[in-house]
């Protein structure tokens, strides 16, 4: 009988203890596993912190790409801005200075001053038989006619000159013109000039020319006859 009690006991005993070692298996199981989860939980909290921490750095630099990209354009338009407005002034100063040239060209135009001459020998037609010398008369004894440029300060011999036809002077009179003198057809006979008609008082050297002015050099072989 004291045997099966103490078998009865080392059963019990043992199993007991087999109890007890299962019992702490499952907890140290159990703590791997919550250690485990722990781990897990944490190594994608980290994944994802590190996630967010990616995307933020990448959205930072993206924002900064952006702002980069943005400056860029407002420099250019800025630039292109400025070349415009450089362009548009260039051409409203060349359209200016073009005004200009041509305003001082219409004012040159306007400010031109003229007059008409006329050189005639007509008389001598009349006076053949008194021509001494070997003058040829031109048709209808007209040698010149036209309208000539005028400059402040011209005179009408200054005029005369400016007509391109042959002349001979001696102390501001004028003594011959085209070939043709004075004293060539009668003793009476030389070159007088008229302006608007009249016979000035002075020399053709001293009477000053105004735009419009009608300038006549006529020959005269007697008096009266022009």
């Amino acid at each position: 009988m004291k045997k099966f009690i103490t078998w009865l006991l080392i059963f019990m005993l043992s199993v007991s203890m087999t109890a007890c070692s299962k019992n702490q298996n499952k907890k140290e199981t159990g703590k791997n596993d919550t250690v485990t989860e722990s781990s897990v939980k944490k190594t994608d909290s980290s994944q994802e912190k590190e996630t967010k921490k990616e995307k933020t750095e990448k959205k930072k630099k993206q924002e900064k790409t952006n702002k980069k990209t943005t400056e860029e354009k407002k420099k250019a338009a800025k630039k292109s801005s400025k070349k415009s407005s450089k362009n548009s002034k260039q051409k409203k100063a060349s359209t200016t200075e073009r005004k200009k040239t041509t305003t001082t060209e219409t004012s040159q135009e306007r400010q031109e001053k003229f007059c008409r001459i006329a050189i005639n020998c007509h008389t001598v037609l009349k006076n053949k038989d008194k021509l001494k010398s070997n003058y040829q008369i031109p048709s209808g004894g007209k040698i010149y006619s036209g309208q000539l440029k005028i400059e402040d300060g011209d005179t009408v011999m200054t005029v005369l000159k400016r007509t391109g036809v042959s002349i001979d002077t001696s102390k501001g009179y004028v003594q011959g013109i085209d070939g043709l003198y004075e004293f060539d057809c009668g003793r009476y006979s030389g070159w007088m000039y008229k302006v608007n008609g009249k016979f000035p008082n002075v020399g053709a050297g001293k009477y000053t020319v105004h735009e419009g002015d009608q300038i006549q050099w006529l020959y005269t072989c007697e008096r009266g006859d022009i």
